[in-house]
């Protein structure tokens, strides 16, 4: 006969897989032709880009890189970087960029990407490495290579 009641151990608490970040509503489309023909000098288009990740503890990183990937020194240049948490409960986080021609360096084929990370960024071990700006340590300090990139072709640009 039971004196009291019967206590137990709560269950263990539900481990978050590690997942990389994701992208969701994006404007304008990722992966589409943005035309910046017959705009004025100087006029810009504003990217905008919403992340969402498993793990709202994690920072997340991002950074705007014109004419990547891959990495070529001579056109590829960094715009912009940025990190956000999430905040009172969110699930997404909104990264805004205003890009005109002129902060795309001349280049065949200009693009913009968008390079995300949930563990901040690291260097890569070369300066000629085609991935420089997506390397991340993972949480036993190795080097990885994020695989959230996302990117717009740009055309109409006559400035240099």
């Amino acid at each position: 006969m039971p004196i009291g009641p019967e206590f137990t151990d709560p269950p263990p608490a539900i481990q978050i897989p590690e997942l990389p970040p994701s992208f969701g509503v994006t404007s304008p489309q990722l992966e589409t032709v943005v035309n910046y023909g017959e705009m004025p000098d100087g006029a810009f288009i504003m990217f905008e880009v919403s992340i969402s990740d498993s793990n709202l503890l994690d920072s997340i990183s991002v950074r705007w890189i014109a004419n990547y990937p891959p990495n070529i020194p001579e056109s590829t240049k960094v715009i912009g970087i940025e990190s956000m948490q999430f905040v009172g409960g969110a699930t997404e986080v909104h990264f805004i960029k205003k890009v005109a021609c002129k902060d795309l360096p001349k280049a065949a084929d200009r693009t913009l990407a968008i390079v995300v990370s949930d563990h901040g960024f690291a260097s890569a071990s070369s300066l000629t490495d085609p991935n420089l700006y997506s390397y991340f340590l993972d949480e036993h300090n190795f080097l990885q290579q994020t695989t959230v990139i996302g990117s717009w072709r740009i055309i109409g640009c006559l400035a240099p």
